[in-house]
């Protein structure tokens, strides 16, 4: 990480009212179940997109996974174009909290500015569904997208994968077993402020300027509730860092904030990817902090002008085609 801890981010007004209305949500959810606690997380989102962006269509699905389980699926398809590139999109929230409602304004957003079609995954949540329950759901709706992409107008050679902080791991650990289980196959991979290890530095932490928003004790909370079997912690679908064999991965697009603690890992993974001779993109979004590309703190005009940054990217890798 390139910050310095003599970064004062409380001299930001906005990132002071941020943190204290975080802190006032955490105060009032600390006597409510894990439900109650959800439901006021999504209405706290759903006040703030009141307004979102128009998409062309939206389709819901409800399809098969494991354990007898219907999988929720949301397609955002931004134009009437067919053979779209297909990104299926895994929200964040630790693993414990978010959803595809949740999850609406962002992919609004990343379907209409990445032009490609967006198919929102509304996996099962820890600790009800410990791993490796949201991974099953996440591999699955992937084989699922890449040979239905005909009912959408979607490009079946060109299905990739993508989530943001818990479901950054989630597209990671996917591409993983992808590669291991011999498909489908996947054009590539965009990992946005990742979560990769379960391995929590206290140094890292403790120089991070932001140490209010993402903190030490929420990352640990997390990771206790997604993982619940020690031996886990070491398993290369959970702990992307811990696999032995990254080559073969598809094209890769890693994402981080300077001010996020989990910039390090993201620049470390995307290190080792590069070491295994993947073709990697790593960038790293200078004086923002994790969950940029959701969060409140935020203008929406600087959302899309963020979005529109990783299109570029993806369209480097020859991910994304270029607008006419």
């Amino acid at each position: 990480m390139k910050s310095e801890n003599r970064v004062d981010l409380f001299k930001d007004t906005n990132f002071k009212a941020f943190i204290d209305r975080q802190k006032e949500l955490e105060t009032n959810s600390s006597n409510l179940s894990l439900a109650e606690e959800r439901k006021m997380n999504a209405q706290s989102m759903s006040e703030y997109y009141k307004e979102r962006e128009s998409v062309n269509r939206i389709v819901d699905f409800e399809i098969p996974g494991r354990d007898n389980h219907k999988i929720p699926l949301r397609i955002y398809i931004p134009n009437a174009t067919t053979s779209l590139p297909v990104m299926v999109y895994f929200h964040g929230g630790g693993w414990v909290f978010g959803s595809v409602e949740e999850a609406d304004a962002v992919c609004r957003r990343l379907s209409n500015h990445l032009g490609c079609i967006i198919a929102s995954v509304d996996y099962r949540l820890a600790p009800e569904f410990p791993f490796p329950k949201p991974l099953e759901d996440a591999y699955e709706a992937v084989k699922w997208v890449s040979k239905n992409t005909y009912l959408f107008g979607g490009d079946g050679e060109n299905v990739f994968v993508g989530g943001e902080s818990a479901g950054g791991n989630l597209a990671g650990a996917v591409a993983l077993m992808a590669r291991d289980n011999n498909g489908p196959k996947l054009s590539a991979q965009l990992l946005i402020y990742p979560v990769i290890s379960p391995f929590i530095l206290d140094e890292i932490y403790d120089k991070c300027p932001d140490q209010y928003f993402l903190t030490k004790e929420a990352m640990k909370y997390f990771w206790s509730q997604y993982i619940q079997n020690e031996e886990d912690l070491k398993n290369p679908y959970a702990a992307l860092d811990f696999s032995s064999k990254l080559e073969n991965l598809p094209k890769t697009l890693i994402v981080t904030a300077e001010y996020d603690p989990l910039a390090y890992d993201g620049e470390k993974y995307s290190s080792q990817l590069q070491n295994a001779k993947v073709t990697v993109i790593h960038k790293s979004f200078a004086g923002l902090i994790h969950g940029f590309l959701d969060i409140t703190l935020y203008e929406e005009s600087q959302k899309v002008e963020w979005t529109k940054e990783i299109g570029e990217l993806l369209r480097k890798l020859d991910v994304l085609k270029r607008p006419k």
